[in-house]
């Protein structure tokens, strides 16, 4: 609120992330992140170029993170309660591949299929020339081996062409 010049404030923003930038996982998570809060939620969007910076030196885990953060005394969302540019741009931030959004729980360990596979519960909002407004649930699998992922596309396609 003092005019600090914009690159001050980021890395203020980032000593009281609620997670080490190092931490691509968001594997260990600590209390912090209300500067972050701040900027993103009670600013009305004064410092929506600083939003942008932090979100494009983060991973997406990463992201989804400082997206679905909560204050202590309240259940909404950092993302539900955004000024309203930094929240359209987070939205979109949250689109993997610029079509899936993953639901709350796509990190959690029940979605491990195997040490090879992962499963993702996700909304598609479809492409650019044919989107889809609310989204249509789907589901994502993560291969780690080209193997595995060749020979789970081989059964699906005899499947497919047997019914």
């Amino acid at each position: 609120m003092k005019r600090l010049p914009l690159e001050i404030i980021l890395e203020l923003v980032i000593a009281d992330l609620p997670f080490h930038l190092d931490d691509k996982a968001c594997a260990n998570l600590k209390n912090g992140g209300h500067s972050w809060w701040f900027l993103a939620c009670e600013c009305n969007d004064r410092y929506l170029d600083v939003v942008e910076e932090l979100v494009a030196i983060c991973t997406y885990q990463q992201v989804h993170a400082l997206c679905f953060m909560t204050q202590s005394d309240s259940r909404a969302t950092l993302v539900s309660s955004a000024s309203p540019e930094c929240k359209e741009f987070l939205t979109v931030s949250l689109l993997f591949v610029g079509r899936f959004e993953f639901l709350d729980s796509a990190y959690s360990s029940e979605y491990t299929v195997s040490d090879d596979i992962k499963r993702f519960e996700a909304l598609d909002y479809g492409q650019e020339d044919s989107p889809n407004e609310k989204g249509r649930r789907v589901t994502l699998y993560c291969y780690t081996q080209e193997e595995m992922y060749k020979k789970q596309v081989r059964v699906c396609a005899f499947i497919y062409f047997s019914v």
